[in-house]
């Protein structure tokens, strides 16, 4: 699914009456075959059987009714199972533009970027485990990274229980990255399997970095592992925290002057503090600034909110880039009080901004225009003027 260089063109498609054109092999297994399909001028994956036989389509509807009611912005969107499509009866889902875990690892990201993409990965196991759902094969491979933003897409369900499907499991693995007890087809398999596997992909990821976290993890005694993923997030997070008064010392500490600090020092935290805020406060006004030059074309108030929406968000991002900076978290710490303090003056330039907006629903306007603009405002659509 993510390096069109080594796509090779599939055979004859089945004839039918499919929607989707254009089949390419992407891969296959002993299993199930993933072909790259257009329709509409978009791409799309089809999942299928290999054989097209009984038994195996059946395995390919059963991952269709555990993965169709998901919907995490780190799980793969999976739209309808389809009887009559170019390559016969598959999955249609989302198709990712992006790299695996393992060859997103070999460009060398920065930790924060790591980061991100473990932090994420988390997210959409947790998500999995909170609808009762164990996936049973996380390995890299099955960990998609997207080219655009590097975002996780996790994939591949077909080895997964739920409730409802718990007895009809055929049991399968990949060994490298299997719980002990997923390998010995120990049952009943809860959420501390996959968390095994989350602690080697975390070695993976970080090397020796949080061997903590990971150790306890990779515990053989699942009795001696992480409960759920939720314990895992937090003990991640708290890698990144602090208690207030070291931040309010080190605050501080940013506003005297260098002359105070021992010279021979090399590792000067208040300096790179100082440094990491500037860059911060820098990024903050940029993203505050584009946001204000935008309302100039927009008309309504409506839409406006919208926008300082994205805005906020675009704030966060800011402030957990800003942090994922550096390592040292009495510096994460402060620069988390920092934040606080130029959102909040931030946040009053664009409120000020938005009360200067007239809004949608007290303008006069024709019902063709009124029409045009809440239909943007339900198809969630940018604003643009109204045109006849």
């Amino acid at each position: 699914m993510s390096n069109d260089s080594q796509l090779v063109p599939e055979f004859q498609p089945i004839a039918g009456n499919s929607i989707y054109s254009d089949p390419v092999l992407l891969s296959e297994n002993s299993m199930t075959r993933l072909y790259r399909v257009s329709r509409d001028g978009k791409y799309f994956i089809i999942k299928t059987s290999k054989d097209n036989t009984g038994r195996l389509n059946a395995l390919v509807r059963r991952e269709y009714e555990i993965s169709i009611g998901l919907d995490c912005p780190y799980v793969v969107n999976v739209f309808t199972y389809e009887q009559d499509t170019v390559v016969g009866p598959g999955i249609i889902m989302e198709y990712v533009d992006g790299r695996t875990l393992s060859e997103f690892l070999k460009e060398n990201p920065p930790i924060q970027q790591r980061r991100r993409v473990f932090s994420q990965l988390l997210e959409a196991v947790a998500y999995l485990h909170r609808k009762s759902i164990i996936h049973n094969d996380l390995k890299p491979e099955n960990i998609l990274i997207t080219h655009s933003d590097n975002t996780v897409k996790l994939v591949d369900f077909g080895l997964s229980d739920d409730d409802a499907h718990y007895l009809s499991k055929t049991p399968g693995c990949t060994p490298e990255y299997a719980s002990p007890e997923l390998l010995a087809h120990s049952a009943p398999l809860d959420a501390r399997s996959d968390i095994y596997s989350l602690g080697l992909l975390m070695r993976d990821i970080f090397g020796g970095k949080y061997r903590y976290i990971s150790g306890k993890a990779l515990r053989k005694d699942a009795a001696k592992r992480y409960t759920n993923v939720e314990q895992m997030q937090k003990a991640f997070k708290r890698t990144h925290s602090i208690p207030l008064v070291a931040a309010a010392v080190l605050l501080f500490l940013a506003t005297l002057t260098p002359y105070f600090f021992i010279p021979q020092q090399p590792d000067n935290r208040a300096d790179e503090l100082k440094e990491l805020s500037e860059d911060m406060d820098d990024a903050l006004k940029a993203a505050t600034d584009r946001f204000l030059n935008k309302m100039d074309e927009i008309r309504f108030w409506e839409f406006a909110c919208i926008e300082a929406n994205s805005l906020w968000q675009e704030h966060w991002s800011i402030r957990d880039a800003t942090l994922l900076k550096t390592d040292d978290i009495e510096i994460q710490a402060a620069l988390g009080s920092i934040y606080t303090t130029l959102s909040s003056k931030y946040t009053e330039q664009f409120k000020s901004k938005l009360e200067t907006i007239p809004k949608l629903s007290e303008s006069r306007l024709s019902y063709e225009e009124l029409t045009f603009y809440y239909g943007l405002m339900r198809d969630q659509k940018p604003y643009r003027p109204y045109e006849k």
